[in-house]
Formats: C-alpha cells, sequence, structure tokens
C-alpha cells in the first residue's frame, strides 16, 4: 500500500535519519571566530586539568590492586550455578577500565611533555 507518512518508516539502511546540519554549522561557525592562539591556551588549560583529574583516577586504580598486583573484586563465576564456592574473581571488564584509565593518564601526561604535540 503505498503512502506519504513516514512516521513508521525504519531507521536503519538511512530510510528516515537526522543529519544534524544545524549544529555542525553552528560548530563549524564558533570555531572560525576564534584565534589560533586562544584555542592553543584554552587546549593547554584543558590538559592540565585533564592530566589532574586522570591523575587521581589512575592513583585510586592503582590503589585498588592487591598484593599481588591483581584487581580481586567480590563476584560469582557466570553460569557455575548457586552451589559453586568462588566469591572472589578477577573481571576482565574490570581489567580493562583500570587499563584503559592507566593508558589515558599516560598518554595525556606524555602529552604535557612533548610540548602538548598529543590531545
Amino acid at each position: 500500500q503505498l503512502t506519504y507518512d513516514d512516521s513508521d518508516m525504519p531507521t536503519h539502511y538511512s530510510f528516515k535519519q537526522g543529519y544534524w546540519v544545524d549544529s555542525v554549522r553552528a560548530q563549524y561557525d564558533r570555531v572560525k571566530s576564534h584565534k589560533p592562539e586562544d584555542s592553543k591556551e584554552a587546549k593547554e588549560d584543558q590538559t592540565q586539568a585533564r592530566v589532574s583529574d586522570l591523575e587521581e583516577k589512575a592513583r585510586e586504580v592503582l590503589d585498588r590492586l592487591d598484593d599481588q598486583g591483581r584487581w580481586v573484586e567480590d563476584s560469582r563465576l557466570r553460569y557455575h550455578g548457586d552451589e559453586d564456592p568462588t566469591r572472589r574473581i578477577l573481571s576482565s571488564r574490570t581489567f580493562v577500565a583500570n587499563v584503559g584509565i592507566l593508558c589515558d593518564y599516560l598518554e595525556t601526561f606524555k602529552s604535557t611533555q612533548d610540548g602538548n604535540k598529543n590531545p
């Protein structure tokens, strides 16, 4: 049945999408109106603030390591049933999140040492 009503169109394959042209144009105009030296100073300030924030998070992550250098947490093994005695586990999710924080800190800190060549 042919219809001119698009209220029930699928969103996959771009049948119906918002393209945010107005917001992109507004951001472009805002960036274009700034002087390059203003952006550099603002970026340096943002980088220093980010280093401070990430340093605190990195310290928290390192403080949570146990005496064997692991992030062990209270939980259960999935799919092992209620009878499984395991109560302390190493979580891949926690490991990835914590290593990500440490990598972000090191990368951001290094950029301050390299004269802000990187983010």
